[in-house]
This record gives structure tokens, C-alpha cells and sequence, in this order.
């Protein structure tokens, strides 16, 4: 019982800190299409977690933040490959 609540608890905390960041953003993605902004919001909460600190403290390894947004790019088309191919192979 005590897991579910510190679990509870810690998501809580986690979506009160994001939500205003989300709703900021999602006020000036009304300006775009929406793909657009959507795609917005997607990239600036990147920049946010993978820079924030490394941006700061001036220590930012540029070289793996794209490797690390490159992943992000290639890991849900392998994903959706790779899922219909077993659906192709169990049907």
C-alpha cells in the first residue's frame, strides 16, 4: 500500500512541475497548424530535459544530444517495422 502511495505521490509531483511548461507551450502552439505545434512542444520539452542543466553550466555534450534525438527519430518507425512484421509472421 505504502508503494502505491509514495508512487502516487511522485507522479503528482512530477505532472504539477510539467503542467505549466505544457500549457505555456501549448498556448503558442495555437498559433501553428497543429502537426506543427504539436511537433513544437515535442521539440522544446526535448531541449528542456535533454539541455536545461548542460545549457547552464555550459557543460552540454552536443555530439550526444543527437545521437540521443537521433534514437528518438529512428525508434518508432523500427518499432511499427518491427510490429508488422510479427503481425505478418502470426497471422
Amino acid at each position: 500500500m505504502l508503494h502505491f502511495l509514495s508512487a502516487g505521490a511522485a507522479s503528482f509531483a512530477r505532472g504539477l512541475n510539467d503542467t505549466p511548461k505544457m500549457v505555456a507551450l501549448l498556448l503558442v502552439a495555437n498559433a501553428f497548424h497543429l502537426r506543427w505545434g504539436l511537433l513544437a512542444v515535442a521539440v522544446m520539452i526535448a531541449v528542456g530535459a535533454l539541455l536545461g542543466i548542460g545549457i547552464t553550466t555550459r557543460q552540454a555534450h552536443w555530439r550526444k544530444v543527437g545521437e540521443i534525438l537521433l534514437a528518438w527519430l529512428i525508434t518508432l518507425p523500427c518499432a511499427a517495422l518491427l510490429a508488422a512484421l510479427v503481425f505478418l509472421v502470426t497471422k
